[in-house]
């Protein structure tokens, strides 16, 4: 599934993605594929992510930016 990054904390690690289907998705550092070291998701990206779910509620994984959406 596709989504923006409503916000992300780096320094929490932790933020929220607006899903395609207009559902939040909690997201958590440890979910996001990137080589880098440290894991961010800076507002506004666009991301693709396996939708779950959790007892506390909705959460994405396998997260990956496909582009920064442009100011």
């Amino acid at each position: 599934m596709k989504g923006i990054v409503k916000w992300f904390s780096g320094k929490r690690g932790y933020g929220f993605v607006m899903g395609e289907d207009q559902k939040e998705y909690f997201a958590h550092y440890s979910e996001i594929v990137t080589n880098k070291k440290y894991k961010n998701l800076p507002p506004d990206v666009e991301v693709e992510f396996e939708p779950s779910s959790n007892d506390k509620g909705a959460t994405a994984t396998n997260i990956k930016i496909i582009k920064a959406v442009e100011a």
